[in-house]
């Protein structure tokens, strides 16, 4: 092996790693905006007073931008993190292994192997603050490896191997959002 990376999946690692920067994501504009205007609309009915069924309407409305716009990501986050251990790990700590080699990368997970994967199948290397993704079959799997979590090299030794072993494989940084 080249290199090992091993690491526990934790809640907030999971929560931080699944969900993006909450004011990189335009959505999260969209639902400010939703927000304030529910807001605005609130007081004004009240002072003025409109039927209670607009206030109740606006206030439902701005009770529903400040959840989807701040509290679901990481709710579902943590709820699939929980069902995850509880189901395929027997709540168990969730030690997660990724040991690169010449050959490719393989993955496992509590000690046992889930993928084997050969450098052929790599689709691109992705770099964020504090990991590393390597996407395979067109970005619809990955692995991750933890930047602190080298047990064998190191992270900036990993990154200049990948990129002289595998210039074939894109480089590319993480999207802004997703960058922690």
């Amino acid at each position: 092996m080249r290199f090992v990376n091993e690491y526990e999946m934790t809640r907030e690692r999971f929560v931080k790693w699944s969900t993006a920067n909450l004011f990189k994501q335009p959505v999260f504009y969209i639902f400010a905006a939703m927000f304030a205007v529910s807001i605005f609309a609130w007081v004004y009915f009240a002072q003025h007073g409109a039927a209670q069924r607009w206030e109740t309407l606006a206030a439902f409305m701005a009770l529903i931008s400040l959840y989807r716009g701040v509290l679901y990501g990481p709710m579902a986050a943590s709820k699939t993190y929980r069902l995850t251990k509880e189901h395929t790990y027997k709540n168990e700590p969730w030690i997660c292994k990724v040991e690169v080699s010449d050959g490719g990368v393989r993955v496992s997970a509590n000690g046992k192997m889930h993928a084997y994967v050969k450098w052929e199948r790599v689709s691109s290397f992705m770099e964020a603050k504090s990991w590393f993704d390597i996407k395979v079959d067109g970005d619809s799997n990955q692995a991750r490896l933890a930047k602190e979590a080298f047990t064998l090299g190191d992270a900036e030794s990993f990154k200049e191997w990948m990129l002289k072993e595998h210039p074939e494989i894109p480089y590319k940084e993480v999207d802004p959002a997703w960058n922690k």
